[in-house]
């Protein structure tokens, strides 16, 4: 196994140059798979990418909640939890309605999506809570 040559500042700064291409990867998929939709793709041109896009959030997800991490610019909160499930459920909201042209499975796919957001950021952020409480508990007892 080759040792690590960089330096902490080095370290950190490859860090966010991989945050900033994972997340721009994961950007460019949604972005792909929306297009191709709208241009009447059929679910079977999509799966690789969407297979892809889940298997990286699930990931990226788990390793956040394991390492009690939220966000690099946000605290949890309920308050933000709301705006980004609302922001969720128009998104699919417009996507529905631009793929099938009818207003009402529009509106009640949007529904559907901003309820479901909040409950699972809502799960997330009490799983991060729990996993930053066992950490300060952890710490704690190794100080003593």
């Amino acid at each position: 196994m080759r040792s690590n040559v960089l330096d902490e500042r080095e370290r950190q700064a490859l860090g966010k140059i991989e945050h900033l291409a994972l997340s721009a990867t994961q950007a460019l998929l949604c972005v792909a798979i929306v297009i191709q939709l709208l241009m009447g793709a059929d679910f079977r041109q999509i799966a690789g990418e969407c297979v892809i896009v889940i298997l990286v959030g699930i990931g990226m997800i788990g390793g956040y909640v394991y390492y009690g991490i939220w966000d690099t610019d946000a605290a949890p909160s309920v308050r933000g939890n709301i705006r980004y499930a609302i922001i969720s459920g128009v998104c699919l909201g417009l996507l529905i309605a631009g793929i099938t042209k009818h207003a009402g499975r529009a509106l009640l796919a949007g529904l559907i999506m901003s309820l479901l957001t909040f409950v699972l950021l809502y799960l997330l952020m009490k799983g991060v809570a729990r996993r930053q409480r066992q950490q300060e508990e952890a710490l704690e007892m190794d100080e003593e």
